[in-house]
């Protein structure tokens, strides 16, 4: 699957070689992959909403009215800590040759469904807002992306796609250090 693909791509930077030792190492970013059977090519979700994950609306429908929250107290939408500056569609076609960038003529998606997508990006992007961050320093980048079924692109090719993902998140962003780059 991919993330048998991703291994064959991912890498691991540390800066402190105790951390690397001991497998205390933060990750630079983090991103999570998940397939849309409806899904026509890649989609970058923008937000996560606060609605706990139903069997009964796994397609997500766009509507999130009556379904049950994740956090109580929660807010409603979290959006993406990633640098959108970035992400731009014209950008990722310039630091990727994927294939599957070519027909697109959008990228992101406002809407990660109600099932357990949206739940696990909800979950990661609350954390990494309630994480200690220096002053002046960002906000470790998370995104989640919806990947195109197999008949659509293959493993490689979304493998490859995702690992370009991760060097422009990763990329040029200073004060956080050289730390690992985890993908899965």
């Amino acid at each position: 699957a991919v993330a048998d693909e991703l291994d064959a791509f991912s890498y691991r930077a540390g800066d402190d070689e105790d951390d690397e030792e001991n497998g205390s190492a933060l990750p630079r970013a983090i991103i999570h992959l998940g397939y849309e059977s409806v899904a026509k090519g890649l989609k970058l979700e923008l937000v996560a909403a606060n609605v706990r994950a139903s069997e009964t609306n796994p397609s997500g429908s766009c509507g999130h009215d009556g379904l049950e929250p994740l956090v109580d107290s929660g807010q409603g939408l979290l959006a993406t800590t990633a640098p959108l500056d970035s992400l731009s569609l014209e950008g990722l076609r310039r630091s990727s040759k994927s294939r599957l960038l070519g027909n697109l003529t959008e990228v992101w998606s406002r809407d990660a469904g109600a099932y357990y997508c949206n739940e696990v990006y909800y979950r990661t992007l609350s954390a990494v807002r309630g994480a200690a961050c220096g002053e002046g320093e960002a906000m470790l980048p998370a995104i989640f992306v919806h990947c195109p079924p197999p008949s659509v692109a293959s493993t490689r090719e979304i493998a490859s796609l995702v690992v370009d993902l991760a060097v422009v998140l990763v990329g040029g962003r200073g004060g956080r250090g050289e730390r690992s780059l985890l993908t899965y």
